[in-house]
C-alpha cells in the first residue's frame, strides 16, 4: 500500500518534538535509521499500525514499526548518499484499513556520524532587486523559472542559508513556485522530468501528506479550489518540517536570535 493509496480525512498530528530519526550508519547495502518516540505521541482507541515511510526522489520504502520507543531499521532500496526524508504515520487496521487516524510532518534525520554534502532543493541566484526581497522569473522556459533573492538580504543576514531569512521567504516562494507552475501548464505530462517544475511538484507529492488532485491543471486560467488546497497543505507541511538539526524552519528562525 503506497503513501496514495491512503485516506487522510480527520487525521491527527503526531508532535515531531516527540520523534527522534538518526541515521547510524550508510554502506553499499543498507541505510541503517534509529527511531524514537515519546509515549505521548499517540493515543488511539482503535486498532492501528505504525509505520515509518522513507522518501528520496521518488523512491519509497516503508517499514512497521514493533517498538517505537527504541528500534532500528534498515532501508535497502536507496543509494548510500540518499537524502532521505522520513514520516510516521498511525494507520487504522480496523473496519476503515488504511485510513490515517494520525501523521508526523515531513522529518529530516540527524546523521549520527558526519554528514553527506548535499545540494539544496532550492537555489536561488543572488541578484540587486531594489525593493523586492524575492523574485521568479518566468521568462523563457517556464517550467524552468529562475529564483532570485534580493543580494541586499543576502549581505544583510550574511548568506541566504541563514534561518532566519529561510523562514521568512522559503514557504512563500514554494507556494509562488507551485502556483506558477500549475498555472502555466495544462498537466503533469507538460513536464519534463528534469524541469524544476516537475521535481517540485514530485517533491510535494511524495514528501507531504495532502493527496495531489488527479485533475489537470487547466492552465493559462484560473486555479481550481482543489489545486489551491492542495498547494496550501504542501506550504504548511514544508513549513512543518524538521530541515536542519531535526528543526522546522521557525524553530531554526527562532534560536538564530534574529
Amino acid at each position: 500500500m503506497t503513501s496514495a493509496n491512503l485516506n487522510f480525512t480527520q487525521r491527527r498530528k503526531i508532535k515531531s518534538n516527540l520523534v527522534d530519526v538518526t541515521i547510524k550508519e550508510r554502506n553499499d547495502d543498507f541505510i541503517r535509521v534509529a527511531l524514537h518516540m515519546d509515549s505521548k505521541a499517540l493515543s488511539s482507541v482503535e486498532g492501528y499500525r505504525l509505520v515509518l515511510d522513507a522518501f528520496d526522489r521518488g523512491q519509497h520504502e516503508r517499514k512497521v514499526i514493533s517498538n517505537p520507543a527504541d528500534q532500528d531499521f534498515d532501508f535497502d532500496l536507496f543509494p548510500i548518499d540518499a537524502n532521505l526524508r522520513f514520516k510516521i504515520r498511525q494507520v487504522s487496521s480496523g473496519i476503515d484499513t488504511g485510513r490515517v487516524i494520525a501523521a508526523t510532518a515531513d522529518i529530516r534525520p540527524v546523521e549520527a556520524e558526519g554528514q553527506i554534502e548535499r545540494k539544496p532543493f532550492i537555489v536561488p541566484e543572488i541578484e540587486d532587486l531594489g525593493g523586492l526581497p524575492w523574485q521568479i522569473v518566468w521568462e523563457g522556459d517556464i517550467a524552468n523559472p529562475k529564483l532570485v533573492l534580493n543580494s541586499r538580504l543576502s549581505e544583510h543576514f550574511g548568506s541566504w542559508h541563514h534561518p532566519a531569512l529561510q523562514a521568512l521567504y522559503l514557504p512563500s516562494m514554494v507556494r509562488d513556485l507551485l502556483s506558477g507552475i500549475i498555472a502555466r501548464h495544462e498537466s503533469l505530462e507538460d513536464l519534463d522530468e528534469d524541469t524544476l517544475g516537475s521535481r517540485i511538484i514530485e517533491f510535494c507529492r511524495v514528501s507531504f501528506d495532502p493527496a495531489m488532485p488527479s485533475t489537470p491543471f487547466h492552465g493559462k486560467s484560473e486555479i481550481d479550489d482543489e489545486w489551491l488546497k492542495w498547494i496550501e497543505e504542501c506550504v504548511v507541511s514544508f513549513s512543518e518540517t524538521k530541515w536542519r538539526n531535526g528543526k522546522s524552519l521557525m524553530d531554526q528562525m527562532l534560536e538564530s536570535g534574529s
